[in-house]
Parts: C-alpha cells; structure tokens; sequence
C-alpha cells in the first residue's frame, strides 16, 4: 500500500524517523541479551530511522518495505547515517527469507495497514527464532491525541473512520 501523504507531513515523519529509531532501539535492547550481536529485520521499514538507528548497534540489519521510493530514501539516508542497512523491496505478507532468522523483528505501526493482520503475524513467528524479540506498535485509534492529530494523515477524526471512508477524507 502506497502511502500518499502530503509533502511537509512526509518531511517532518523523515526527520523524526531515527529519533524514532533511536527510542525502539533503546527499548528493545532491554529485552535482549546483546543486541550488538542480534541479527534484525524491521518490516514495513517507511523511512528508515528504526533500521538505521539498529544498524549502530546491531551486528546485521535488513529492512523491507514494499514502497520503492521509500526504500530508495531510506538507503540515502542510511549512507548518510554511515548505517549499514540491506534494504530489500518486499511484502511483509511474503517475506524473503527462511524460518528461525531473526532475532529482533520490528513491525513498527505497519500493522494497521496490512490487509491480512494474521497472515502478518504468522509471517512474524515463522522467521523470528525462538527467544527473539518482536517490537510490534500501532496508533492507538480512539485516543484523544490520535483523534484531533491523526499520526498518518494529520486529519481530524479520520482514526475513527471506516478504511472505506477514510480514503475519501
């Protein structure tokens, strides 16, 4: 699914994206053994900040998005980070790798907009190995700060719309 957000949105959600990273990063690293050791897959990798913020601690990072132009931001991004980062255009609902691979999968708010969630988290539990760590966060739909300020759109109440309905809007 193309993300088609309007341009000063899109910027400001670039910019953010390693800070972003930084925090997930942070957080899961409380969770693992040695996450400079962890081999990591983040799924639905948008911009690029949680990959590239893993790619400085991790010892390999892959990334796939099925948006081209993001993936293609994301490398610029990575090499000007100096983050050594395999960005690989896939779908998350097919990922392109074998069982029991990762030791860290993020699914950081990509879920909301699969349309087989299911499918998704099965995807997960197949290539994540046994004592991994899945980060996995979505926008909380009917809370206040989501309902005036919409994380994706910036729109007013579109969180609390049907997909059918918010595409219109």
């Amino acid at each position: 699914m193309s993300r088609k957000w309007p341009r000063d949105i899109r910027k400001k959600y670039a910019l953010e994206s390693i800070r972003r990273g930084e925090f997930v990063a942070k957080s899961v690293s409380s969770f693992c053994r040695s996450i400079n050791e962890a081999k990591v897959l983040d799924i639905g990798c948008g911009e690029g900040g949680i990959s590239i913020a893993f790619a400085k601690k991790a010892s390999e990072v892959y990334a796939i998005d099925i948006v081209l132009e993001g993936i293609e931001r994301s490398k610029i991004r990575a090499k000007e980070q100096a983050a050594e980062v395999n960005f690989i255009i896939a779908d998350g609902l097919r990922v392109p790798f074998g069982a029991n691979v990762f030791d860290i999968v993020i699914c950081n708010d990509l879920i909301e907009h699969v349309p087989d969630p299911s499918r998704l988290m099965s995807e997960i539990y197949r290539i994540l190995r046994r004592q991994g760590v899945l980060f996995l966060s979505t926008p909380n739909s009917i809370s206040p700060y989501q309902i005036v300020h919409d994380s994706h759109y910036s729109l007013f109440g579109v969180s609390l719309m049907p997909r059918s309905m918010a595409k219109y809007y």
